[in-house]
């Protein structure tokens, strides 16, 4: 895979960080090399940085990001009623401040790190292809829902709309291949999360030349570590906003298109009653082409999961209306969320009971 580096900024080690890039946006280590196949050194001088770059995974079956990661403008699995109550889980566990800015409620939103219109089975796609990079007995990373706290954290309307375009992504150090002092602090040594050994670092993938640019800060986040948004959340968003950034090898975007069709496609495909397309006035809104009319589309254009055409098919020819049909699958719908409902809230006040009982005990 041909690589051409952007700014140096980014990391004090420009090698590893080009290599951080490339296992995000494939989905596997590999080796790093210059064009002429010599294997580059991790600490090698900013003065020794090429024009491009290979990338070699030691994986035959990489997990390549889905190269329209960041285009929310798709039918979901996942409808707007949960809204309101993912952003309470949100600002509980954010301190109801920007996790950069400190910014105050009301000049925030709570963002999803993997857009809300790509619905659950999206999530659950990448989790469970990319698990065996991060696993760990110690952390839980199985995620089910599009509005899982862990996929969503508190920012300035600002930042939400750039992280939507992929122009800010956040960077989580230690990892695989960077250390947390490979990554400049902008000054914020004391604001990491909970001076822990860890760091959640807001970086502007495209340079933020406004009257008062914000600095790349590390997150303030004051929470267990487990509701933390996982490295595997935040890995894929920022392999996919450096593709999307400095994707330049047609070669390259062919085989990523070809892994989207073959792997991504039919989970943006399904469709179910009540559920709507992401609002074009949302900070994170990315203009994208519509999908065409085609096979598995009925005559309102709603895109319907294959084995709910079979049912589909079976209740009519039993006698049972379309409108009974789609009141039913409502009903199911609004009992699944319920149950995810109580499951997230029961993560949060179970983080809230372990605050007090610290309280407590200082007290």
């Amino acid at each position: 895979m041909l690589v051409q580096p952007p700014f140096c900024r980014l990391s004090l080690s420009p090698h590893k960080w080009l290599k951080y890039v490339m296992f995000a946006i494939c989905g596997a280590h590999g080796v790093l090399a210059t064009v002429q196949g010599q294997a580059v050194q991790d600490d090698t001088d900013f003065a020794d940085i090429s024009e491009s770059y290979l990338y070699t995974p030691y994986d035959m079956h990489p997990r390549f990001i889905d190269y329209q990661a960041l285009n929310d403008r798709v039918t979901s699995t996942t409808g707007s009623r949960r809204a309101p109550y993912f952003r309470g889980c949100v600002m509980t566990r954010d301190g109801s401040r920007c996790i950069v800015t400190r910014a105050d409620p009301d000049e925030c939103d709570a963002a999803h790190i993997i857009p809300k219109g790509k619905g659950d089975a999206y999530i659950q796609l990448i989790v469970q292809s990319r698990r065996d990079l991060y696993y760990s007995p110690e952390i839980d990373i199985s995620i089910s829902s599009i509005d899982d706290v862990r996929n969503g954290i508190l920012v300035r309307k600002d930042l939400h709309c750039g992280l939507g375009r992929g122009k800010i992504a956040f960077l989580k150090t230690p990892n695989s291949v960077l250390s947390c002092d490979d990554i400049p602090r902008e000054g914020n040594v004391a604001r990491t999360s909970q001076d822990l050994s860890s760091r959640i670092t807001m970086q502007h993938l495209v340079e933020d030349l406004s009257y008062a640019p914000v600095p790349d800060l590390d997150a303030h986040l004051t929470s267990a570590e487990e509701l933390f948004p996982p490295a595997i959340i935040l890995d894929y968003v920022y392999g996919a906003a450096a593709y999307q950034l400095w994707k330049s090898n047609q070669q390259v975007h062919e085989k990523l298109q070809t892994y989207f069709t073959d792997n991504y496609q039919l989970t943006l495909r399904r469709w179910s009653p009540g559920s709507e397309p992401d609002d074009d006035c949302d900070a994170d809104y990315v203009p994208g082409p519509i999908t065409p009319p085609g096979i598995g589309e009925d005559s309102d254009g709603m895109w319907l999961d294959p084995m709910d055409e079979m049912n589909l098919a079976l209740m009519i020819h039993s006698g049972v209306s379309l409108k009974d049909w789609a009141a039913n699958s409502q009903q199911q719908q609004e009992e699944e969320e319920e149950r995810e409902r109580g499951a997230s809230q029961a993560k949060v006040m179970e983080w809230i009971g372990r605050i007090e009982d610290i309280q407590a005990v200082a007290v």
